[in-house]
């Protein structure tokens, strides 16, 4: 009897391939959206560029104070796609540091390029508590900062968070497993180094700021596609 159960054989669970994560990846959709609600926010914020007000900084401010809303939801989407940005980043490390040959720098040049944005987005928020403070204030026992102060913070809002030129590191990193090692398909290789490209051309010119719109679309693009890349993986 302890012979004929030894021979029994032992039954086992059936083995499934485990589900691959794709969080990260929605993660860089959600951070194209949020970098599509900065970037909007921050040009309501128009005070500074209205024509009727230049050289007028305590105009500028009068004008700012109606505005302090605009403020506070661009600190939301700029630190939501800051913090987004830098999870998308680390899982695409990972998907590339597996599927691509070991010592190949695009796994570590996503990532990097994903964290200044991240970088970018938040020294971009930096007089936001300032600024939204001292809008809240105006109209009290007079003006709650200093005017030329709330135009500096206006340009600063309208110019720093828009240069995503990290993106266009992270982009070319896709690209290149795309193209060269087939890890992506072709579409998402040619979308990244068109979208990616544009994105480092404009950042070492002096339009560098306008590099956001084309950082945000690519993201939006290609982290659907690569949602589904993973899920290959």
């Amino acid at each position: 009897m302890h012979s004929t159960l030894l021979a029994e054989p032992v039954a086992t669970a059936t083995s499934r391939p485990a589900r691959q994560p794709v969080a990260w990846a929605w993660a860089g959709f959600a951070a194209g959206l949020l970098g599509v609600g900065a970037i909007a926010f921050s040009t309501a914020l128009n005070a500074v560029y209205d024509e009727s007000l230049k050289a007028d900084p305590a105009r500028i401010l009068a004008k700012l104070s109606g505005q302090s809303a605009y403020v506070e939801l661009f600190h939301v989407c700029a630190m939501g796609a800051a913090l987004t940005a830098v999870v998308f980043g680390l899982g695409l490390r990972r998907l590339l540091a597996r599927r691509l040959p070991l010592g190949n720098l695009a796994p570590e040049l996503a990532a990097t390029g994903m964290a200044l944005v991240a970088a970018v987005q938040i020294l971009g928020t930096g007089f936001d508590t300032e600024l939204f403070s001292g809008l809240v204030g105006y109209g009290g026992d007079g003006p709650a900062m200093v005017p030329e102060f709330a135009v500096v913070a206006n340009h600063w809002i309208g110019t720093v968070p828009w240069m995503w030129t990290g993106a266009g590191l992270t982009a070319a990193a896709v690209a290149h497993a795309a193209l060269r090692h087939g890890v992506f398909g072709k579409a998402v290789g040619v979308s990244s180094a068109g979208l990616g490209g544009l994105c480092l051309l404009l950042s070492v010119s002096p339009l560098q700021y306008m590099a956001g719109p084309a950082a945000v679309l690519w993201l939006l693009v290609t982290a659907p596609a690569l949602v589904r890349a993973a899920r290959r993986a």
